[in-house]
């Protein structure tokens, strides 16, 4: 050890000293997570970000985050034919502190998938690419295993190969029917109620009865390009009318005809043809003021 003085003890320590710990939650906000119109729970939960601070607009990161919600609590319902089933949702758009979500895909959960799986029966399965009325392009996963006919003393029900082709075949036939039959809306409805599933399941009895018949799983390959006005239909009232839906921060619709237009304040400022310059009827000290309320406005 050198002999002298330490000058970093005399002065009191090292540069700086110990840092203040900031709360992180302190600059975060929460936001209203909204499900589309489609379903009866329209707030599915909440969401932290950054707040806005500089070039990091506290929006950017909330776009393109997805949530997995279970389709017995987006129906409020019980049944547990339907907590099997999960929907994923994407947000698309803020508005105010409510980011509006729009369908992503679907799944079933692995405890659901596991179960059907057994000995002594077929497992069919069938990968279906369609595209629906308003240009997402979806891949959905079909499946389903042969049932037992109860008469028989046999302990298997293995189907034939060419049965299994028909089948495979029947299933394809009625998932491109009814995907490119339908808009998005329509296509969320007919999962959410398992329409598909039991028509597949009722045209395929002829063939070999199936049992567990289940649309497992929806991707969405590519959407549309982003339209604001056709999100905001999905999370308005739905009726179809030639209003613009708008969403306010305590989650009421408000609709606006279409052409809206903020009244003009009268009396600001005029513009002169002529000269191509701008008036005002007020002194100059109230131009800026005015302005702003045009633009408010």
């Amino acid at each position: 050890m050198a002999v002298g003085k330490n000058k970093g003890l005399s002065k009191g320590g090292k540069k700086g000293g110990k840092k203040k710990v900031v709360d992180p939650f302190s600059r975060k906000d929460w936001y209203d997570v909204k499900a589309p119109n489609m379903f009866q729970t329209r707030q599915i939960g909440k969401t932290l970000v950054n707040r806005t601070q500089g070039q990091r607009i506290a929006s950017d990161y909330l776009k393109g985050r997805v949530f997995e919600v279970s389709l017995a609590d987006l129906q409020k319902d019980i049944d547990p034919e339907r907590s099997f089933r999960k929907f994923r949702l994407i947000a698309e758009d803020v508005q105010d502190r409510n980011v509006l979500c729009n369908f992503h895909g679907m799944d079933l959960t692995t405890d659901k998938y596991r179960s059907m799986v057994k000995k002594w029966q077929t497992l069919i399965e069938a990968i279906v690419e369609a595209k629906t009325v308003d240009g997402y392009l979806l891949r959905v996963f079909c499946i389903g295993f042969t049932s037992k006919d109860q008469q028989s003393q046999r302990k298997t029900c293995y189907a034939q190969q060419s049965q299994v082709r028909k089948i495979r075949g029947r299933m394809t036939d009625i998932i491109t029917n009814e995907v490119s039959g339908a808009d998005l809306k329509q296509l969320v409805n007919k999962l959410a109620l398992d329409s598909i599933a039991k028509d597949i399941e009722k045209s395929c009895q002829r063939i070999y009865p199936l049992h567990d018949v289940y649309i497992r799983k929806v991707k969405v390959l590519k959407k549309p390009r982003f339209d604001v006005s056709k999100l905001l239909e999905l999370h308005g009232d739905g009726g179809g009318k030639t209003t613009e839906a708008v969403v306010s921060a305590e989650g009421a619709v408000i609709d606006r005809p279409e052409g809206y237009e903020p009244p003009v304040q009268e009396a600001v400022f005029t513009v002169c043809s002529r000269t191509k310059k701008i008036g005002w009827n007020r002194n100059q000290r109230n131009f800026g003021n005015a302005l702003t309320q045009i633009f408010r406005g």
